[in-house]
Parts: structure tokens; C-alpha cells; sequence
């Protein structure tokens, strides 16, 4: 069955940022009571976000690992709760490998408040 425009938008959501109310969008994971990692976000949405996993910490990142009281730099966006739904070995360019990582939110946090908008697009 074909899908209608109704449905295209329905799929076909987009999440945007103010550049100039957040610059870069990171999320800090607490590991243990005495060691954090700092992510740059890669996307966000309400689902989750994906973050490039520095080579420091790939030990610490696993599929399926749950992290609580996260931080994401967002306005009015408290402790949150992610797990690791997957993760992707990427090659660049050069040769060099990177570790994507998505993440998904296990709370869910208020979106009205962290300045993200929704904008549904129609082809």
C-alpha cells in the first residue's frame, strides 16, 4: 500500500537547534561515582542521540549498557537516562576507524523546554 503525504510526514520528522542558544551539544555519561565522559552529539531527536565514542573510552561503551543521570547541554533538560542501542565501526576518508554510538533515552525528558523544535517536511 503506498504511503500517503500524511504518512511521509509522519516519517520524516526533524529535530532543529538555535545554533546561537546551545553551540555544541554534548552529553556528559557518568561511568562510576569518580569518572565521566564527555560525548558530542552527532544528532538528537526524542528517541536519542548519536555520539562518536572517543577511542578513550570505547571499553566503557558496550550494546545494551544503561547509563543514569546523564547531562545533555540542552535549556531546561535535567538528568536523563540512556541506554546504548547500537554501535557502528566507521571508516574515514584516511583509513582511520571511529565508533559511532546510538544512544536511546530511557527517561523521557520535556522537549517543550529545551528549545528543540519539531517541523514535519512534505516532498
Amino acid at each position: 500500500m503506498p504511503e500517503t503525504n500524511s504518512d511521509i510526514a509522519e516519517h520524516r520528522k526533524f529535530f532543529r537547534l538555535s545554533a546561537d542558544s546551545v553551540g555544541r551539544l554534548t552529553c556528559t555519561i557518568p561511568l562510576s561515582p569518580d569518572k565521566t565522559i564527555e560525548l558530542e552529539s552527532t544528532d538528537i531527536c526524542p528517541g536519542g542521540f548519536g555520539a562518536i565514542v572517543p577511542a578513550y573510552c570505547q571499553k566503557d561503551i558496550h550494546k545494551g549498557c544503561e547509563f543514569a543521570h546523564c547531562q545533555i547541554n540542552l535549556p531546561g533538560m535535567g538528568d536523563v537516562s540512556v541506554r546504548v542501542a547500537e554501535l557502528m565501526l566507521l571508516k574515514t576518508k584516511d583509513g582511520e576507524s571511529s565508533l559511532r554510538a546510538g544512544f536511546e533515552f530511557t527517561s523521557h525528558p520535556d522537549w517543550s523546554l529545551t528549545g528543540l523544535e519539531s517541523c514535519a517536511v512534505l516532498n
